[in-house]
């Protein structure tokens, strides 16, 4: 129940979520203190969902927040983020995204990738090619609603939106190795995902960008964190419901 709750319309509890997954066949105390912590933060921001904007360039926080840091916005746009070897028994890396359409968050995710990052711009760089990927799964289902059943369909060569979308990372080597066309010894191991992303930065379909940490609202999706830390950036994430809807 909470991992639906998490992944439609909570992609705050998501990280912790990800975690008391682990434990399901073998739960501790610790796993039920923070199953018990858990239900406690939902009850008290139950007052919370997600809000789309017909005018998103003018109304949405998240959107204006980068317009205001020079991003070129994009509709659909996404954030990644990963934290390296955070996982103590097998040194592998969460990874986690964030899509935006109209203004709004429409996907989220959290998980623990499976290849071991040798450095934090690998797994950077892994959590980005997740991103890649549901972006043109978005706009293909967007050219979907839009042209299905009409005579300019066509389903094996969709005209999807020529703009690049976004994606914002908050690691520059994760940057310039997506638009640096030279394959190392340092990246060749992950050629798979290195050459997703530089395609996609070729034709067009995706344009990664940087991003400061302090305004990366997909960092909340890869660690804990504390308070202080976490409110500023919590209105780019959830939407306040006015007090009839609560």
């Amino acid at each position: 129940l909470k991992q639906d709750l998490a992944h439609n319309t909570r992609a705050d509890i998501l990280f912790i979520v990800s975690k008391l997954a682990k434990a399901c066949t073998n739960p501790g105390i610790k796993d039920y203190e923070a199953l018990i912590f858990l239900i406690g933060y939902l009850r008290s921001r139950r007052h919370y969902g997600i809000k789309y904007y017909s005018n998103y360039e003018r109304d949405s926080p998240t959107v204006k927040m980068l317009l205001d840091e020079g991003v070129e916005v994009t509709n659909p746009f996404g954030m990644s983020d990963a934290s390296w070897q955070d996982c103590p028994d097998t040194g592998r890396s969460t990874c986690g995204y964030l899509v935006y359409y109209q203004g709004g968050l429409i996907e989220a995710d959290c998980t623990l990738a499976v290849p071991v990052a040798m450095a934090t711009c690998e797994s950077e760089y892994m959590s980005a090619c997740n991103c890649a990927m549901s972006l043109a799964h978005l706009k293909m289902l967007i050219y979907d609603y839009l042209y299905l059943g009409t005579p300019e369909y066509n389903a094996l060569h969709p005209h999807v939106a020529s703009t690049p979308s976004i994606i914002m990372c908050d690691n520059q080597a994760a940057v310039q190795v997506a638009k640096n066309d030279r394959v190392t010894k340092r990246t060749r191991h992950y050629a798979r995902r290195l050459f997703y992303v530089k395609e996609g930065e070729k034709t067009g379909k995706h344009k990664l960008a940087w991003l400061r940490g302090d305004l990366m609202v997909a960092d909340l999706t890869t660690k804990l964190q504390v308070a202080a830390k976490i409110e500023p950036r919590f209105v780019y994430l959830m939407y306040k419901l006015p007090s009839h809807l609560t």
